[in-house]
């Protein structure tokens, strides 16, 4: 049994077996991970219900028009001002750190052994790192026309490019020709994974690059690596 920080008095009213592990401030990553772990029931769904986006064939456009560094410029799904509404009025691109997001970050990445996760939101230019369980990446954000996710939001089923090299919309995209991005499996709303095929560190403050693998759950319903970029607090310049 686990309580929070608030619940002191049910905890101190419990013995023995039955008094409840408290969970605080101060409580590790370990043991929110345990709590999570032990008291989160997902249902597993078979395979064959587990439908990608493009299954049936192509429903992206072979041709687009070039935007920042020769990325293609990334399409609108249908609900664009709903969800860009939505946003505005609940002040997404505040949030910051959340501590609940940052768990889910932590389960993310330790369930399917990638170093970093990330919750991102696409805004109508910009993706932002609302939260991840690396401090790299705290605070930062970049282009949209950079970002995969932004081609992930365009419908509701998990989007998988498992050469991105080869794919039309990300061939040119800085993440894939510098940042050495090989692999993207994301989920509108929930889940992005990503691999790099060439590693690398950055001492910059707020990157938003990876190393190695990455998780990134991102919001994007009305609810990225280059050697070479400067930072500042929450914004990303490509040289």
């Amino acid at each position: 049994m686990y309580l929070v920080e608030d619940a002191t008095q049910q905890s101190e009213q419990l013995d023995g077996s039955q008094r409840a592990r408290r969970l605080t401030v101060d409580s590790s990553q370990e043991e929110y991970l345990l709590v999570l772990q032990s008291q989160l029931q997902i249902p597993e769904r078979p395979l064959s219900s587990c439908v990608l986006a493009g299954a049936s064939g192509r429903a992206y456009p072979l041709a687009y028009s070039d935007s920042n560094a020769g990325a293609p410029l990334f399409p609108l799904p249908d609900n664009e001002l709903e969800r860009l509404g939505a946003m505005s009025r609940a002040r997404l691109t505040e949030v910051r750190n959340l501590p609940e997001l940052e768990l889910i970050c932590n389960l993310a990445s330790r369930e399917l052994h990638c170093r970093t996760a990330m919750v991102t939101l696409i805004s109508h230019d910009t993706q932002y790192i609302l939260a991840t369980n690396n401090p790299v990446f705290r605070n930062s954000a970049g282009p949209r026309d950079q970002a995969l996710c932004a081609h992930t939001i365009m419908g509701p089923l998990p989007m998988l490019a498992p050469h991105t090299a080869a794919d039309v919309r990300f061939s040119r995209s800085q993440l894939v020709l510098r940042g050495g991005l090989r692999f993207y499996f994301g989920f509108p709303s929930e889940l992005c994974a990503v691999w790099t095929a060439n590693p690398v560190v950055y001492a910059n403050r707020s990157t938003k690059l990876w190393k190695n693998s990455l998780i990134a759950p991102h919001a994007s319903s009305p609810a990225a690596s280059l050697p070479t970029m400067t930072f500042s607090n929450s914004q990303v310049e490509y040289k």
